[in-house]
């Protein structure tokens, strides 16, 4: 069962374009969350496999860093 944050984050993440990327930052700030309940979401949805992390530019900020983004559907809906 995933976390109140990783819900959140999830549910986020699905609503964006498929290419679009977000920073624990930037998600933290849209989800009004602290950047540690971010990169422990991000955790919890990459160990099921919904999220991939890579190293890239931000949709929001423009920093090139580590985002999130999510996976073409790999769950169940």
């Amino acid at each position: 069962m995933l976390s109140e944050g990783a819900l959140r984050l999830l549910n986020d993440l699905r609503q964006q374009q498929p290419a679009e990327s977000l920073c624990p930052d930037c998600a933290g700030r849209r989800l009004s969350l602290p950047k540690w309940d971010v990169l422990k979401s991000i955790r919890e949805l990459i160990g099921m496999g919904a999220v991939l992390c890579r190293f890239t530019r931000c949709h929001i900020c423009l920093e090139e860093t580590l985002v999130v983004t999510v996976r073409a559907r790999p769950w169940a809906d």
